[in-house]
């Protein structure tokens, strides 16, 4: 009896053994602390992996209740009472509570606690885990904050700005509230930067317009990407309405500065729509008003801000029934083309021109719509394919009738958008219009501008090699203004340069300007291309293109564009002078 007594105690303990090493592992496996508090006597258990984790060992955690309470942050101490307190109150069936608490280090590790309370041998103990959460709460938290904002700029996003406005606007309905505003940021010619640059370099421009935006921020303002290349400011608590003015200036101002992208240097500029955040005022409506303001900066040229005011929505309306209008302008032959001459500036003042630019006018309600203001919504719209198609054939008809009155040598220009270029047919569209028409491919150019040689899939080369095979010439109008690289000049099939005429306005008056338009004509004189100067309207501008051997210009020191019968009169004019001198002779 005492053996099979001795074999079954040794048996038991072998198994307790057993069991508490396969409970050891498991916690170690579970990778929890364990920690088990005698509530009678005060007495606080830790395991192991309970103060490893806090970089500490159980000896250096005092084992009392004041002792754990020391290490849990201040701010999340009183939740932590609270949540043991209900517990032992009966209130929860057990605890489980995200806390922080204090590392050997200073740090914060991020917890959570569970816990239960029970009776053994009539006394009450409280014991439990405690797991580390600080990765899957920085997890959390990084959805968050990608929630809340832009991916790109780190800023705000759309959704946040929407809470930020909010919060703005129930704070402007307290007593003793002061002013706030909205500014809707909107870059100048971003797509140009995209096109010409690459995605990748608009990118980096964002993000460092971001930050730029960002240093003129005040203390309590607020900046979102409201979407591609706008941005919204909210200022908040100005001492008065005019002072956020001042602050769009200082927008200005900061984006003005080059921006430097290796040995590339870049200036960009953007436009602002300015207005006032009114107490109770709905927020779609803020957003509306400083969009029309911003369209408002756009209209005037740019590179600067205007703030709301209530006439600019009777514009918008304006806008909008001419926009109505224009769409179908084209159906009800509203459209008609005035041809401004080119001459050759070597010859006497008498001489007939050399070529015509055709040039598209409309009018609206009997008065004539400035072609800054139509164009682009006929862009937009993609009405700009059709009209661009009758552009072509009407000039070219005007041409051919010109032709058979004895001028043959007349070339005639037509501008093109980049639209037209995509069309797929668009080569062969022109070649029947030539043919309808029964104009010469040689005597027609076709201009373009810089934006449209950035076609990286190709087609835009494809299409010009094309014409130019016909024998069609390519001018390329407007060079210098972009950021056209020199690379395309040899690349693409090229005839003509148009010299800009904001190069020539103010080259008398900037040394800069000078130094460009010498640069340009020599450039082309270089490449074999032809120089046009456009926008002449002084002598001495004449006397300039002239000394550097730029011998074709058009501009209004030599006539406006005209309709087609006054230019018809023009040609004609010139024809008998040019009979006259020659009989005098």
């Amino acid at each position: 009896m005492t053996l099979a007594a001795e074999a079954y105690i040794a048996g038991k303990h072998r198994a307790l053994e057993a069991s508490e090493t396969r409970f050891a592992h498991a916690l170690r496996g579970a990778n929890d602390g364990i920690w088990d508090w005698d509530l009678d006597n005060d007495e606080l258990y830790v395991s192991d992996r309970w103060a490893n984790m806090l970089g500490r060992t159980p000896d250096q955690v005092e084992p009392s209740a004041a002792g754990w309470l020391a290490l849990v942050h201040p701010d999340d101490l009183e939740d932590f009472q609270r949540a043991v307190a209900r517990h032992l109150a009966g209130k929860t069936p057990t605890i489980m509570h995200e806390y922080r608490i204090l590392c050997r280090d200073g740090g914060y590790l991020r917890v959570l606690l569970r816990g239960v309370l029970e009776s053994v041998a009539g006394r009450r103990r409280l014991a439990g885990s405690q797991s580390d959460i600080s990765q899957r709460f920085q997890v959390q938290e990084q959805l968050e904050f990608a929630a809340r904002h832009d991916a790109l700029t780190g800023l705000i996003n759309r959704a946040q700005l929407n809470q930020v406005l909010q919060e703005t606007a129930q704070r402007m309905m307290r007593e003793g509230a002061r002013s706030a505003a909205l500014l809707f940021i909107d870059l100048d010619r971003f797509k140009l930067i995209n096109d010409s640059l690459g995605h990748a370099a608009g990118d980096r421009v964002l993000v460092h317009v971001a930050r730029r935006l960002q240093a003129c921020l005040r203390p309590g303002d607020h900046l979102a990407r409201f979407g591609g290349d706008e941005f919204i400011m909210i200022l908040d608590d100005l001492a008065c309405p005019e002072d956020a003015e001042v602050v769009a200036a200082r927008v200005l101002s900061r984006l003005r500065e080059p921006l430097q992208f290796g040995e590339r240097s870049l200036v960009v500029s953007a436009s602002i729509g300015l207005t006032p955040l009114r107490a109770g005022g709905a927020l779609d409506d803020a957003l509306q008003a400083a969009d029309m303001a911003l369209y408002s900066a756009k209209e005037a040229g740019k590179a600067r801000y205007k703030s709301y005011t209530d006439d600019m929505q009777i514009r918008v309306r304006q806008r909008l029934r001419l926009e109505s209008t224009l769409l179908q302008a084209l159906e009800q032959r509203q459209f008609e083309l005035h041809y401004q001459p080119v001459f050759d500036m070597r010859l006497p003042s008498s001489a007939a021109p050399v070529a015509v630019e055709a040039l598209l006018r409309w009018r609206h309600e009997g008065k004539p719509v400035a072609p800054v203001d139509f164009i682009p919504i006929l862009e937009e719209s993609g009405e700009i394919v059709p009209v661009g198609y009758w552009v072509l054939e009407t000039a070219c008809s005007q041409t051919a009738v010109w032709h058979a009155q004895g001028h043959t040598d007349l070339l005639c220009s037509v501008n093109l958008s980049g639209l037209q270029l995509l069309e797929s047919d668009f080569v062969e569209r022109v070649r029947a219009i030539l043919q309808r028409t029964g104009m010469p491919p040689e005597q027609l150019v076709l201009e373009i501008t810089e934006s449209l040689l950035i076609d990286h899939s190709g087609n835009t080369l494809v299409a010009l090699r094309e014409l130019a095979t016909m024998g069609i010439q390519i001018a390329l109008d407007d060079f210098g203004t972009g950021y056209c690289s020199l690379g395309y000049l040899n690349r693409f099939p090229l005839h003509i340069i148009k010299l800009d005429r904001g190069f020539l306005h103010d080259a008398h008056a900037s040394d800069a300007h000078m130094t460009i338009c010498k640069a340009i004509i020599g450039l082309s004189a270089g490449l074999k291309l032809k120089v046009i100067a456009e926008g002449i309207e002084r002598l001495e501008q004449v006397d300039l293109l002239l000394q550097e051997q730029c011998h074709y210009g058009q501009g209004y020191l030599f006539s406006r564009p005209l309709p087609a019968e006054a230019l018809t009169a023009l040609i004609e004019h010139t024809k008998i002078a040019q009979g006259a001198r020659h009989e005098d002779q």
